[in-house]
């Protein structure tokens, strides 16, 4: 129904999963090697093909004798093709402004967080020296943050604009993964040590990993707040035939993002380095996301209430 509580609730249970996983995985990784991490990864998948498979089949309509219990809808080949049409009135969802704007949005969270996925980890174990399982411990607390970022989507939608609250959380993101190179740089390190080297005798690299925690835990919470603005404001805005569609929508946009944004940054690594893609993928995101904050200007019509 566009509930952004619920959304929020259900955002904040799937990050358990990011809780419990990667610490185990990087544990995995390190004590047993490459065999037996990706083999717990596809544990998982198998009990994600599990639970779909709990589902309830969806039912027929019930007919007017209720003393005939309903019949499970049986799937057909056929419902396994694509069908043209459906992708073309999908696409035309793209013509209203609050869609296009929601898309595109979200496609810039998926750049900051396909980047976190493979070269923020490139970086902290080659270049900042982080073992696999603190990685893992690191995922997992930022993971926490999260959970009480999605609980934060409702009150901030009360209280502010959602589509400024979403733009606002998604530029913070972009922006705390972008310093990577910053945050684990030598003066980062020193400022570390120095604040809480009174209570705890730190070296550089656990000084490195504290600061590198307290910046994915911010960004994180950040983070969190976007996913169940994202899903309420798209079912908000189209009829009940189209949530599907614009579901569908948003998961097309997002995996072309999930492609295009590392492909770019290993360009941008191979041609002028990794901390300097860093710095340019963040620059690029910064325009981005001015532009699409002039275009919500230009359209006032999608701010109709908090």
């Amino acid at each position: 129904r566009g509930r952004t509580k619920y959304a929020g609730r259900l955002s904040a249970i799937v990050r358990v999963g990011h809780i419990i996983g990667p610490p185990a995985v990087g544990a995995m990784w390190d004590f047993g090697g490459p065999w037996p991490a990706f083999g717990m990864v596809g544990i998982c998948g198998v009990g994600f093909l599990a639970s779909v498979m709990l589902l309830p089949p969806k039912l027929e309509s019930v007919t007017q004798d209720s003393a005939t219990p309903p019949r499970g809808a049986r799937l057909r080949l056929r419902e396994l093709i694509p069908n043209p049409a459906d992708y073309v009135s999908s696409f035309r969802l793209l013509g209203v402004p609050t869609i296009a704007i929601t898309v595109m949005i979200g496609m810039m969270v998926h750049v900051g967080n396909n980047i976190q996925g493979t070269f923020y980890i490139v970086w902290l174990e080659k270049y900042v020296g982080v073992p696999a399982t603190l990685i893992g411990f690191l995922i997992s607390f930022s993971s926490a943050a999260a959970i009480a970022g999605s609980f934060m989507a409702a009150p901030l939608r009360r209280r502010f604009r959602a589509y400024w609250v979403l733009w606002w959380v998604v530029f913070a993101a972009l922006i705390l993964i972008s310093i990577t190179p910053l945050v684990g740089s030598n003066p980062v390190q020193a400022g570390v040590q120095s604040t809480l080297g009174m209570l705890f005798d730190l070296s550089p690299l656990i000084a490195a990993y504290i600061a590198f925690c307290a910046v994915s835990f911010l960004r994180s919470a950040v983070n969190g707040v976007h996913q169940p603005l994202v899903v309420t404001l798209m079912l908000a805005t189209v009829g009940p035939n189209d949530k599907g569609k614009a579901i569908g929508l948003r998961g097309t946009a997002n995996r072309v993002t999930s492609i295009a944004g590392p492909f770019i940054l290993g360009g941008l690594a191979g041609w002028v380095g990794l901390e300097w893609g860093f710095y340019i993928i963040g620059i690029a995101s910064s325009l981005v996301m001015l532009l699409l904050g002039l275009q919500m200007m230009r359209h006032p019509e999608i701010h109709p209430d908090r």
